[in-house]
């Protein structure tokens, strides 16, 4: 709960949780979301009356300006006293369906060596779909002697 108009940003974070012992988990990006901004915008509010919209949020960290991917949000606000009345939405996720994924990999560039005497290194790609089938992967074939960083 908060009030409006007040505090009203809420911060979400998305973490790479590390299971080894030790090691410190990793922030992968951060959104932020300003409530009081959405609570008082007459087309959010026009949206919000038939249904709470789903938002895409871009991830950030502050040591880099690439996005690092994105969230789909759905906030939801309304008077407290409405809230226990309220149900809250279903946000389950659609049935799991299989799919087979097929991916090129065109060309790599700026890799740095693996042997620093002849620069040049034995480059492969490996894909991998963490948590499917037991983190299989699959990998290409090498690229002997690929020069420059380049295969």
């Amino acid at each position: 709960e908060t009030e409006l108009p007040g505090s009203s940003d809420v911060r979400i974070r998305v973490w790479d949780f590390d299971h080894l012992g030790g090691l410190k988990d990793e922030l992968v990006g951060e959104a932020a979301l300003d409530v009081e901004d959405r609570w008082f915008s007459p087309v959010w509010q026009e949206r919000f009356s038939q249904c709470a919209p789903i938002e895409v949020v871009p991830l950030k960290l502050k040591t880099t300006k690439a996005v690092q991917g994105e969230l789909e949000v759905i906030c939801e606000i309304m008077p407290a006293a409405m809230g226990e009345m309220w149900p809250i939405s279903n946000v389950e996720s659609i049935p799991a369906r299989k799919y087979e994924v097929r991916m090129v990999v065109w060309d790599v560039v700026g890799a740095p060596n693996g042997d620093p005497v002849e620069e040049m290194s034995d480059m492969f790609v490996t894909a991998t779909v963490p948590g499917v089938a037991g983190d299989q992967h699959q990998d290409t074939d090498v690229h002997w002697r690929a020069k420059d960083g380049s295969a």
